[in-house]
């Protein structure tokens, strides 16, 4: 059995979880915001192009 963890964000607004590349789409400065703690590495930054097989998105 597989299972996947997700902590609630501190400013979440609404009851739904989405992708952050998913956001990306919507609000540009948001998936700035969020997106700026995988880019202090390059092995971090490679998981925003990595796909999550259960959810069938990046």
């Amino acid at each position: 059995m597989e299972f996947l963890y997700h902590m609630v964000p501190k400013k979440m607004i609404g009851d739904e979880l989405l992708p952050l590349n998913y956001i990306k789409g919507l609000d540009n400065e948001l998936y700035k915001q969020y997106s700026e703690k995988y880019r202090n590495s390059p092995e971090r930054e490679s998981l925003l192009q990595r796909k999550i097989p259960k959810l069938d998105c990046l």
